[in-house]
């Protein structure tokens, strides 16, 4: 059994959002369209083979990325539930979608960040077979605006240039 999670990591309670690990959310957090592609895949292929192909998928990341892939799930699920975005429109997510979670976080975190979070939500994409639209221009430029915003906590100090003696 898990732990209690801390305070700033709690989601509204959903079937598709057991509390597991950060590890594990990539394969057990789920959504409408995720649960078609799991009928699918057996609709198309005989079970033992669909069950290969879906610990294949899980396997190809190595457990130090999934738990970094988590964390933007969670921070993810966590403003789709602020903003009141029902579980099927989170997957696949619109390029609006995606772009307001950015806007939301804009100034409150790096640009490194966020861009670890939304690789994160493009491997659940992946995992899932759904389209991804976190690469429009759309979610670029409001990407690009808000690595500007950071706060000055995720700047490095500038170093002194380097000079040949």
């Amino acid at each position: 059994k898990g732990r209690k999670p801390r305070a700033d990591c709690d989601i509204a309670p959903s079937p598709y959002c057991p509390h597991v690990a950060a590890v594990d959310r990539l394969r057990a957090w789920t959504s409408p369209h995720s649960i078609c592609l799991d009928s699918r895949l057996c609709l198309e292929l005989l079970l033992g083979t669909a069950n290969a192909v879906q610990h294949l998928l899980f396997t190809a990341l190595e457990p130090s990325t999934l738990t970094t892939y988590g964390a933007g799930l969670l921070r993810f699920h966590q403003f789709c539930d602020g903003e009141g975005i029902p579980e099927s429109s989170r997957m696949p997510a619109s390029r609006y979608l995606l772009a307001g979670f950015v806007a939301h976080h804009a100034g409150a975190v790096s640009g490194g960040t966020l861009s670890g979070w939304l690789t994160g939500l493009h491997a659940w994409h992946d995992v899932n077979d759904a389209p991804w639209h976190g690469d429009s221009r759309f979610v670029s430029l409001v990407r690009t605006s808000a690595s500007k915003r950071a706060p000055l906590s995720c700047h490095r100090a500038q170093r002194a240039p380097v000079t040949i003696d």
